[in-house]
């Protein structure tokens, strides 16, 4: 269930619930929520068979995340050892400004620094909301588990990255991508929410 940061004072999210019949892929005759955060300026529709978590609510206040929300998907079974999922992130207000190819770059480095278990395989220019955006997907390893992960991110204001990251086990990719990239392009941030 989604709910405000245990920790927050007050809860700005807010959750509403529709029906698309006209969607294809599997958000063809679901029931669809609309995830709202505007402490963040945040939306985005995502299936209501999903978990969502709501882990900040208020960009100001003193954390040691920068996740705001996770999505995640339903067991697929009793044996079902991951559960793929997509996740918010808002890193910034940052001190310094900061440009898209900057915030790649140490991205890039930063995987490539992380682990000799992960391994990008793609790097490519995108749009998020509209907006100029990177993408990259790799794989890293879990315990035992090879993981495929695809990491969408965008600069606002020249100090704040919102990223979108969509986490599964690898064989999983290709059947969750239709999900991921709906929910993906439904995102929309509003520039103004922090300044």
């Amino acid at each position: 269930q989604l709910g405000p940061d245990p920790n927050s004072t007050s809860s700005q999210a807010n959750v509403s619930n529709y029906s698309i019949s006209n969607s294809g892929g599997d958000f063809s005759n679901a029931t669809l929520k609309t995830y709202e955060n505007p402490g963040f300026g945040l939306s985005i529709v995502y299936p209501s068979s999903w978990a969502g978590i709501q882990l900040r609510a208020d960009p100001f206040s003193q954390t040691n995340t920068s996740i705001v929300a996770i999505f995640e998907a339903p067991r697929e079974n009793l044996s079902d050892s991951y559960r793929e999922n997509l996740i918010l992130s808002v890193q910034g207000p940052l001190e310094d400004t900061i440009s898209l190819d900057e915030y790649t770059q140490n991205s890039l480095n930063a995987f490539r620094s992380m682990s000799d278990r992960i391994s990008i395989l793609e790097s490519s220019p995108s749009t998020l909301s509209g907006l100029p955006a990177h993408e990259i997907t790799y794989t890293s390893g879990l315990q035992n588990l090879t993981l495929k992960k695809m990491q969408i991110f965008t600069i606002i204001n020249d100090n704040t990255a919102y990223v979108v990251t969509f986490g599964t086990e690898e064989s999983q990719f290709n059947k969750y991508m239709p999900v991921i990239m709906k929910m993906v392009n439904s995102l929309r941030i509003d520039q103004q929410a922090i300044g």
